[in-house]
């Protein structure tokens, strides 16, 4: 059942690893079988170790090219795939230095139902290049390019955990091995991993019979002249509402069922029962205006649930409407760019960019807005006359024009 994958550089330690991993899983089955106090029983698993040698797979041809190494890795998921079930354990001992690779091992133990663990013998490459050139189990080259394209498993993705990572003076974490794949309940198989149930040939047959006869119904009650009643379409216990207020058309009931039927690939359904039930429920809400509204004010009282949920902050954010940000202007266009027209304000069109000719007389009563800087003029006897809230534009030298007042 468990699937038990080793990872790490060439030459270093993964079969001798995998022998310690089947030796200890066997004794302690077998101690386990034999000790009556030990509650619940263990099954008894079938113990298998796949790698290059139970292949048949020479290394020195295996790995040269990248079309000999897919042959490979599909000769060595084949067995994965046939060896492992819920009494066999996989003890897959290979170099597995592919993240993807490893993912699809993942993805069959997941389809199955069972739990896996990565075991990652560490090996620093000097120390492992040493140990090939003893061995001469990869050639020099090939050993060299395996190194620069090993992918290190990672514990923070769901493939590699439970990840346990040993050097070669380490001792096998016995206890923790055997919580995670033999006392872990496995994860159920989802969307992606699941092994899809094969179609019956008649399949499309039966479904469209089923969906023709429901539309069969539909026209019969139509013509009998009672719109108002329910029809008991065939194979459905939920009963169809027609509208009460029109004719439904044959081209509309095709059209709806044109759509039912993309949505049921999809989502596919085995039971011709269910597929009228749905078929139905499909008509009801798209037909009968009372269901419309049902649907309409389920969804309100949805919306306004969730609401009552939200702090008074959250419900300031979300009904506040959308304002122009940096990059634009108030009154629609970009900053920077030439102004628009917009409404015109005391009346004056936008911003006189003409200089000033005028004098100072026509600033004592203005009408634009006015800068709260202040000017200080001295008077000819000696007074001084303070003069503040003028235009911008007006300055000190502009002030001298001025005809003070005989005091």
């Amino acid at each position: 059942m468990p699937l038990v994958i080793l990872s790490g550089l060439p030459t270093s330690g993964k079969t001798t690893r995998a022998q310690e991993i089947k030796t200890f899983f066997e004794t302690r089955l077998a101690a386990q079988a034999q000790d009556e106090s030990v509650a619940p029983k263990t099954k008894d698993y079938r113990i298998h170790i796949v790698n290059d040698e139970s292949l048949n797979l020479n290394k020195h041809v295996s790995y040269n090219t990248a079309a000999d190494e897919k042959k490979a890795r599909g000769a060595l998921m084949s067995a994965v795939e046939r060896l492992l079930s819920k009494d066999d354990i996989v003890i897959v001992d290979s170099l597995n230095y592919i993240k993807g690779f490893r993912y699809q091992l993942y993805c069959v133990a997941r389809a199955i139902g069972t739990p896996h663990c990565v075991v990652f013998c560490a090996c620093v490459p000097d120390r492992a290049r040493a140990w090939n050139k003893e061995s001469g189990a990869y050639p020099e080259t090939i050993f060299e390019e395996l190194v620069v394209r090993f992918e290190e498993p990672d514990s923070r993705t769901r493939w590699d955990s439970p990840l346990f990572v040993m050097v070669p003076e380490d001792k096998l974490p016995e206890d923790e091995i055997w919580d995670s794949v033999i006392l872990k309940k496995a994860k159920p198989p989802n969307m992606s991993t699941v092994v899809k149930v094969v179609k019956e040939t008649n399949y499309l047959y039966e479904f469209d019979q089923t969906t023709q006869n429901v539309i069969q119904a539909i026209l019969d009650a139509q013509k009998s002249g009672d719109p108002t009643k329910q029809i008991k379409a065939p194979l459905s216990s939920i009963l169809l509402q027609l509208p009460p207020t029109r004719v439904v058309t044959l081209s509309e009931l095709r059209r709806l069922r044109r759509q039912f039927t993309s949505i049921n690939k999809m989502h596919t359904l085995l039971d011709m029962s269910r597929v009228a039930e749905g078929f139905v429920e499909y008509l009801n809400q798209n037909l009968n205006p009372y269901h419309q509204a049902l649907h309409q004010q389920q969804t309100t009282n949805s919306i306004m649930s969730n609401a009552l949920d939200m702090s008074l902050d959250d419900i300031i954010k979300t009904s506040r409407p959308n304002r122009p940000r940096n990059n634009t202007s108030s009154r629609g266009g970009p900053r920077g760019g030439a102004r628009s027209s917009g409404p015109t304000r005391n009346g004056r069109q936008g911003r006189d960019n003409r200089p000033y000719q005028a004098g100072v007389q026509q600033y004592r009563t203005p009408t634009a807005p006015l800068r709260t800087s202040e000017i200080r003029q001295s008077a000819p006897d000696g007074s001084k006359i303070q003069v503040s809230n003028l235009d911008h534009r007006v300055s000190a030298e502009d002030m001298k024009d001025y005809d003070y007042p005989d005091t």
